[in-house]
């Protein structure tokens, strides 16, 4: 995964598909998607 600050949203991206698109977020969107990953409730898939 790639990530890239640009103003205020989060930029990120498969590093291995880069075809596959961007998802871009906003800080809140962000920083639920850090919490999720920290806390275990994304499997990975």
């Amino acid at each position: 995964m790639e990530v890239a600050a640009l103003g205020p949203s989060v930029l990120v991206r498969d590093s291995r598909d880069h075809s596959a698109g961007v998802l871009a977020l906003d800080s809140a969107q962000w920083n639920a998607l850090l919490s999720a990953v920290h806390s275990g409730d994304l499997d990975g898939r």
